[in-house]
């Protein structure tokens, strides 16, 4: 089903196989073919990459004794005298510059317009937060984790509902009621998750 989607906003699969066990050198033993799944290259990579980026130059530089010369130290020289308190403050700031109501409103434009191609095609995306979202360099929007949507469509019989909730582990924060619930979430669930996203970049980026 991934390999059909085709719209401007979701992140094409480009090549999808199968690893036998014979043939991985990192199977452990264990026995398990392995599925790969290869994507695009995105520059900026996902929303919360870049948030875990923010993150890490905020961090406190680790000690000068345990940092290898090949290690790159996240945080400047000028940034290691302040404290703890400041500088999550600090980081917090430079979410909200990266993630405003200006800067917000492509973003969800996109994924709006992404949703309502699934949503024709009768697909429900179910993991719509910021792992799902990718910027490329020139700023345009993609939905990705297309593989954890699910079809409304089996067998050339269109469900009414839908009692399944994703394998792939999930934050409840990005859970929506529908899906708790097991009541059908055709629409609701992922318009819901939009509202979430948007509600946590826009107000409490900390929190993500």
């Amino acid at each position: 089903m991934t390999r059909s989607l085709r719209h401007v906003n979701i992140l094409p699969l480009l090549e999808c196989f199968v690893q036998s066990p014979s043939s991985s050198s990192n199977s452990g033993g264990c026995g398990l073919s392995q599925l790969w799944r290869d994507y695009p290259h995105i520059y900026f990579g996902s929303c919360r990459d870049i948030l875990d980026c923010i993150e890490a130059y905020y961090s406190p530089p680790p000690p000068r004794s345990t940092t290898a010369s090949n290690q790159i130290v996240h945080s400047p020289s000028s940034l290691a005298e302040l404290d703890e308190d400041t500088l999550v403050d600090r980081a917090d700031e430079q979410k909200r510059l990266c993630f405003n109501e200006q800067s917000l409103q492509p973003i969800t434009k996109s994924l709006l317009a992404a949703l309502d191609y699934l949503h024709s095609r009768h697909v429900i995306h179910r993991r719509v937060e910021p792992e799902s979202v990718f910027i490329s360099v020139t700023g345009h929007v993609y939905l990705g984790r297309v593989d954890s949507a699910v079809s409304l469509i089996a067998q050339g019989t269109l469900a009414k509902r839908l009692h399944d909730f994703p394998h792939s582990k999930l934050s409840l924060d990005y859970v929506a009621p529908e899906i708790l619930q097991q009541v059908n979430h055709y629409l609701r669930g992922d318009i819901f998750l939009i509202r979430v996203n948007f509600k946590f970049f826009l107000l409490e980026p900390h929190w993500l």
